[in-house]
């Protein structure tokens, strides 16, 4: 509700989901004025074991939560980190990769054979 209760009223405000689980789409109800729901394919079914967690930070402290984290769940793990834009994607790895951590980057930007090789390496525990 903190993010939803920042957007200007008089703006468009669209939740896109690959899975909407029942207390969001409440919270979509609750907000939205005449929602439209667009479903591609048959509905999906939330994974229980997938948490999601908001945390507002400035840019300065993006990376070192973002190693905080990496800390923590790589020992767990597999982790995906996504950007805004392949350039960001590209500039993050390098950071990642001078931090120690074995990390590859995925976007759109990328060969398909290049981009089938890190998926294969993500599978695989690899990076």
């Amino acid at each position: 509700m903190h993010i939803l209760n920042s957007v200007r009223p008089d703006r468009q405000l669209v939740l896109f989901s690959a899975t909407f689980p029942r207390s969001m789409e409440a919270l979509a109800r609750r907000i939205l004025t005449k929602p439209l729901e667009i479903t591609v394919g048959g509905k999906s079914v939330v994974c229980d074991d997938v948490q999601q967690n908001v945390v507002v930070l400035n840019d300065e402290d993006k990376f070192l939560k973002l190693l905080e984290l990496l800390g923590r769940f790589q020992e767990s793990g597999s982790v995906i980190v996504f950007t805004h834009k392949h350039e960001v994607a590209d500039a993050l790895l390098k950071e990642v990769l001078k931090a120690g951590y074995p990390a590859q980057a995925l976007h759109g930007g990328m060969d398909q054979y290049d981009r089938d090789s890190v998926i294969n390496d993500f599978k695989k525990v690899k990076i």
